[in-house]
């Protein structure tokens, strides 16, 4: 299929979501969540076990997987799954861990913010009058937190102190990319993440979820949340019927008003081809669903729209998306070596063949790594994401990103 014909374009509201969307993160919810439902039953299981009990007793969720496969993804989808619930959602920064006085706030703000939604208040009529006022709710509480802090109240304390009804409620205290928690100051420890994996978390009810790339179980244990990695949730990729449902929800979301545009054919082959095309992960099937959408509103924004789409064009753009964020992990890595040993092992894998760490290694010495710096870049590379992406690619990509970064080095 080389063009796409639009009976209707969208126009108004229906254009300015569409644009919306093409503006999206990766990293939010789809428009429609699909598969994980085994992992969204094991939330629901502990949420519900923790409401029944007077304290917490859950040793929380642990979720591993590499970049692009939805974890990200899966946590905003249970913001939304509780969203008109007594269980509250907290998407936390792996680094509040270890700030004590920066955790408290993410639950005083959550919960301010939350009480005006209810209300019916500021935020509920703009989101900068709301979080405005929220801000300085919290500035007027900042100085007792501080030194109810410093005179030996835990973080539980304080939160039960400050935070109305904090009591009556169960907190998902979701943290991504955990493989990034740091141990407390002076101490091989992480003392809120130790807290929350023990469920000694006093009369705060909490159910913790941490979500990271493959050396996450390691980086926990190391920290003091001990957790074997047989205990972890390793995601997988979509399969292509999953990914056929989710693109599917980009012409069927009404909002963009695009359905009754398109014939049914033409929606089954797009939404198909980028099942395929996405091989299975979340992250760049999004990228083929936003370059559509940019498509789509470039042509709307003509002085005279055409109604038509090259969709072959809308499937290389997506491509040079995915190999967008591969380059981006891979430049990561500050050692040119060690970024081309990834691309020589993974170029030259099977299809599905996961990178072996040896000959990862043994490419690096050839192209005059050293053995302290084999093992510096190799942990840094697993820590950003890099192995898990090459290993996961087919060859063809890698084949296209080694032309282009030799292209650029030249």
């Amino acid at each position: 299929m080389d063009l796409i014909s639009f009976t209707n374009p969208p126009e108004g509201e229906a254009l300015a979501a569409v644009r919306d969307f093409a503006r999206r993160s990766e990293r939010v919810a789809p428009l429609r969540f699909v598969g994980r439902d085994d992992l969204f039953e094991e939330v629901e299981s502990q949420v519900r076990s923790t409401q029944a009990q007077r304290r917490s007793q859950s040793n929380g969720i642990f979720i591993q997987g590499a970049p692009g496969v939805g974890k990200s993804c899966f946590i905003e989808a249970l913001e939304g799954v509780y969203r008109d619930s007594t269980v509250e959602v907290l998407n936390i920064e792996a680094e509040t861990l270890s700030s004590p006085r920066e955790f408290v706030s993410c639950f005083y703000k959550h919960m301010e913010k939350g009480k005006l939604r209810n209300q019916g208040g500021a935020l509920a009529l703009s989101v900068e009058v709301g979080d405005a006022r929220v801000s300085a709710s919290w500035k007027r509480a900042k100085q007792s937190v501080t030194e109810d802090l410093a005179n030996g109240a835990s973080v539980w304390e304080v939160i039960g102190e400050v935070c109305e009804d904090a009591r009556d409620r169960v907190f998902l205290v979701c943290v991504d990319e955990a493989q990034r928690i740091e141990a407390d100051a002076g101490s091989r420890r992480n003392r809120i993440g130790v807290s929350m994996h023990g469920a000694k978390t006093g009369d705060i009810k909490v159910v913790p979820l941490f979500a990271g790339l493959g050396d996450t179980s390691l980086r926990l244990r190391e920290i003091g949340i001990s957790r074997e990695p047989k205990d972890f949730v390793r995601l997988s990729t979509l399969s292509e019927g999953e990914s056929f449902e989710a693109a599917e929800a980009f012409f069927e979301h009404d909002a963009f008003d695009i359905e009754q545009s398109l014939s049914r054919e033409d929606r089954d082959t797009m939404a198909r081809s980028f099942a395929i095309a996405s091989e299975g992960w979340p992250r760049h099937l999004h990228c083929y669903l936003r370059t559509l959408a940019e498509a789509i509103v470039k042509d709307c924004d003509l002085v005279v729209s055409t109604g038509q789409i090259d969709f072959d064009a809308v499937l290389e753009r997506g491509h040079d998306l995915r190999i967008g964020y591969a380059r981006k992990q891979l430049r990561s890595i500050q050692s040119d070596a060690f970024r081309f040993a990834c691309m020589d092992v993974a170029g030259a894998s099977e299809e599905g063949q996961a990178l072996s760490v040896l000959d990862l290694k043994a490419a690096a010495r050839q192209r005059g790594s050293s053995k302290a710096q084999i093992e510096k870049y190799y942990d840094q590379a697993v820590h950003c994401g890099v192995v898990e992406v090459l290993a996961d690619m087919k060859r063809d990509f890698q084949e296209k990103l080694r032309e282009r970064d030799l292209r650029s080095s030249a």
